[in-house]
């Protein structure tokens, strides 16, 4: 069960790297951030729609940072290996 688990995260975590490093997913972050600016005005500059926004965005990063340290692990891994069978 544990290993179906971890499987599946490694597969999660191998897209999400991929696909948030590609240059769609910055256009894409761009046009968030457009969407925002254009709409808050409709919401009176509230704290309220700030609060959403800042919780989000804290969200995001949080949870993007256990997804870099887990392709930097792999890499680390792998870059391990390639030294001890070739020498490098």
């Amino acid at each position: 069960m544990a290993t179906r688990l971890l499987g599946g995260f490694q597969k999660f975590a191998r897209t999400v790297v991929r696909s948030s490093g590609h240059p769609m997913a910055f256009g894409f972050a761009i046009c968030i951030i457009v969407i925002w600016a254009l709409t808050v005005p409709f919401f009176h500059f509230g704290n309220t729609w700030l609060l959403v926004i800042d919780t989000v965005a804290n969200i995001i990063t949080f949870l993007m940072i256990f997804l870099i340290r887990n392709a930097q692990n792999r890499e680390s891994l792998s870059l391990f290996f390639v030294s001890l069978f070739f020498g490098a």
